[in-house]
């Protein structure tokens, strides 16, 4: 059907502009991207007689779409379909025309990667082993990092050229991108099997492609729990109870013949929420508005926060340093933790007396050990992660749903409810938030996972210890993000001032101070609220109620403000359709410049 509609395509340009525009179709299908003086000098080289307005004929047709500032790329199925009428001899003049037109006129641009597509895309007609190496190199070197979008886009781009590679026998090639481009995308399962048919038995994780030994990533293995979150009105009375089923993946930080850390990480849905509170919530501040529909990207999220145990595996790490030294032992509660009959490990406490420039620096030593991309949360991912709506509000509110209903249908100050108590989470329960009985005042941090986890699986998202953002302080929402994304005043990511400055200097702005979430051991449980923002505290600060939480990004997703796109595997197939989304969707700041 495809080849049918690819097929009259082409014969309607032949019929509304003539042959000789079909033989510059012919000749101009062989780059991968187009400009219009990359046309021109291919119709002067190949002597094709057709007049100068011939390129723009060509550029505006259907056969074409722009990706901007005078970019064209080919529709995949037609472009391979021209390339079929060319023999051996004009698929060889036409790789040596491109090598020499990337030598001379885009060697010294800035767009070095259009560059460098163009030399792959001239050689694979030509040199097909060459290219096979330089690839294979390539990614090589990108499974030396953590997956991301650049794991995706070099993909799509072998796909261009697929079938020169399968015509010189190099499937494995095709095999490990693909491979690659499940992984960055977070479709394990799909990962492992392609990887599999590179390796079969777990052992043998090396395989060679083109001559090049190549290490395949670790597989993730999602697994799945249940639980039971209660709800609870008022009074703090459980009204009902619901069991869910959440996706998790573990991560090995240390093993032993005595023990072993492992750190659970939570798979949260992509959705849209109404982040901060309405004036009509008791205890609530002016920080927390103007309340604003948010649209979250899906992510991994820790179930618990960081423990005492989680910490020593990974600050002990000294090899993984990435800029500063991370104590072993930091925490003030280092004693076993006691409770009526029960007698716990302290290294199952959540980790304290941490800032956030420490907190930076191990998820960036994660990183580095898995080769995944752990950091900290954005404000709106914690909030969103903390009120866990279910899917089936999602399907409810995935349409933008007015602020009014939602708080009138889903808005409520905890997760648990219209209120907390000392049997739900870790807090000064001696003060009351409605009216729930007074409980048990702690003073201490208890061990993670003591408490009934919320609706996405996630435990203490309340209390306990405070949890570190990754945004800069703002004293409202008003100018916010909606995508879910950190709000960074100095954009220039995770690391902001800790990236520019000494460790010991810091400038004394906003960026200077992050979001503190969750509340802690030692506070009242209106600040334990899941839209309650603190900033009493910098970035360099210690306190022996400070912690934090995870976040690991698989996969590249598109959002616009209004709705999400997620990349399917059709658009993965073809990179001129994931150029397509860049180009529709310029607020997702991705492009040629970003591959």
């Amino acid at each position: 059907m495809n080849q049918d509609i690819t097929q009259k395509q082409i014969e309607a340009f032949q019929n509304r502009f003539g042959e000789p525009h079909l033989q510059l179709a012919f000749y101009a299908a062989f780059p991968l991207g187009l400009t219009p003086d990359l046309l021109y000098r291919l119709r002067d080289r190949f002597e094709i007689s057709v007049p100068w307005l011939a390129i723009f004929d060509l550029l505006s047709s259907n056969l074409c779409y722009e990706s901007g500032n005078e970019l064209y790329f080919m529709n995949q199925n037609v472009r391979q379909r021209l390339l079929q009428s060319l023999d051996e001899t004009q698929l060889k003049q036409l790789s040596d025309f491109l090598l020499d037109y990337v030598d001379r006129h885009l060697k010294h641009s800035k767009g070095q990667t259009l560059a460098q597509a163009q030399r792959w895309t001239a050689l694979a007609y030509t040199e097909p082993n060459k290219t096979a190496k330089e690839l294979a190199k390539t990614l090589n070197q990108l499974l030396e990092t953590t997956p991301s979008s650049e794991w995706l886009q070099k993909a799509t781009f072998i796909e261009t050229i697929a079938p020169k590679l399968i015509e010189a026998k190099f499937e494995p090639l095709l095999t490990l991108s693909r491979g690659m481009a499940q992984t960055a995308k977070g479709n394990f399962s799909q990962a492992k099997e392609l990887f599999e048919e590179l390796s079969p038995t777990e052992s043998a994780n090396i395989v060679n492609i083109a001559g090049i030994s190549i290490n395949l990533p670790q597989a993730v293995r999602a697994k799945r729990f249940t639980f039971d979150t209660p709800t609870v009105n008022r009074k703090g009375e459980i009204i009902k109870t619901q069991t869910y089923t959440a996706k998790y993946f573990s991560e090995q930080l240390e093993k032993s013949t005595d023990k072993e850390i492992i750190l659970d990480m939570v798979y949260i849905p992509g959705g849209t929420f109404t982040m901060g509170s309405p004036k009509s919530e008791k205890d609530s501040h002016n920080d927390e508005r103007p309340q604003h529909n948010v649209t979250v990207p899906p992510f991994f999220m820790g179930k618990y926060p960081v423990t005492q145990a989680q910490w020593k595996a990974i600050a002990s790490r000294t090899d993984l340093k990435v800029k500063i030294d991370l104590k072993l032992d930091p925490s003030n509660f280092k004693q076993s933790y006691k409770d009526q009959d029960r007698e716990i490990d302290r290294w199952q406490r959540p980790v304290e007396e941490v800032n956030w420039y420490e907190a930076v620096e191990f998820c960036q030593r994660l990183s580095k050990l898995t080769r995944r991309h752990y950091r900290l949360p954005s404000e709106a991912e914690w909030e969103y992660a903390c009120r866990s709506v279910n899917s089936e509000q999602l399907s409810v509110i995935s349409e933008k749903l007015a602020i009014e209903e939602w708080n009138q249908k889903y808005n409520q100050p905890f997760h648990f409810g219209e209120t907390i108590t000392g049997d739900l989470a870790n807090y000064s329960a001696q003060n009351t938030y409605a009216e729930e009985p007074k409980g048990q005042y702690r003073q201490q941090t208890t061990p993670v996972g003591q408490f009934p986890p919320n609706a996405f699986g996630l435990y203490d998202m309340h209390g306990n210890v405070w949890e570190w953002c990754a945004d800069d302080w703002h004293d409202n929402y008003e100018g916010a993000p909606t995508d879910g994304i950190a709000w960074l005043d100095s954009n220039q990511g995770e690391n902001v001032k800790s990236e520019k400055d000494s460790y010991s200097g810091k400038n004394d702005d906003n960026s200077s101070y992050s979001v503190l979430r969750g509340g802690s051991w030692g506070n009242y449980p209106n600040n334990c609220r899941s839209a309650f923002r603190v900033i009493s505290l910098s970035r360099d600060n210690h306190n022996y109620n400070l912690g934090f939480r995870l976040v690991c990004l698989f996969g590249i997703t598109l959002y616009s403000e209004s709705w999400q796109v997620r990349i399917c595997q059709e658009c993965a197939k073809e990179f001129s359709l994931l150029l397509r989304c860049w180009q529709r969707y310029p607020e997702i700041k991705l492009g040629w410049e970003a591959w």
